[in-house]
């Protein structure tokens, strides 16, 4: 699009919502497959909220995000814009990583990774529920008219785009 690469859910973002994301904004992928690009599961994110949906880093020897081993016991950590924030030293990695994932919905909200998902709407005895759909501050994304963004040729370019997608994906889809 104007002769500048975008990646598949940029494309998916600006069609539905006639726009990029605004400045300090990027679009997330809610189950951190950065192939399923269904609008459903992309949403706008600051980044240090994207950062917060991230899986356990390669290497974790003690299994769960936010936790690592020093010497006879499990530390819990959390990052919060910069800031590391120490949690505690646990006996047990599992005790570790349930008092990273309190800290983690405190300062994530709906956008934590956790090492143990709630289970129908709750988390232990709190109830586990946030209401703001894009989260505090996020701006809401407006719909618009493909034909005003791309043009009157929008199938064509949005085709364009696909089938090169799908030729650096090796033809599949």
């Amino acid at each position: 699009i104007r002769a500048r690469r975008y990646q598949v859910h940029q494309v998916i973002w600006l069609m539905v919502h006639g726009e990029f994301p605004p400045k300090d904004y990027e679009i997330d992928h809610v189950n951190c497959d950065p192939t399923d690009n269904r609008l459903a599961n992309l949403r706008l994110a600051t980044r240090a909220l994207n950062s917060a949906n991230r899986g356990q880093r390669k290497g974790n020897r003690s299994g769960f995000k936010g936790v690592h081993v020093a010497r006879n016991c499990f530390v819990a950590r959390i990052t919060v814009l910069g800031e590391k924030i120490y949690l505690g030293s646990f006996g047990r990695a599992e005790d570790a990583a349930r008092a990273y994932d309190r800290a983690a919905i405190r300062h994530f909200g709906k956008f934590a990774r956790l090492n143990f998902p709630p289970r129908e709407g709750t988390y232990g005895s709190a109830r586990f529920q946030l209401t703001e759909p894009y989260g505090a501050g996020i701006p809401k994304p407006k719909a618009i008219d493909p034909v005003k963004v791309l043009g009157p040729n929008w199938i064509k370019v949005l085709a364009g785009i696909v089938e090169e997608w799908k030729a650096q994906k090796g033809g599949a889809a």
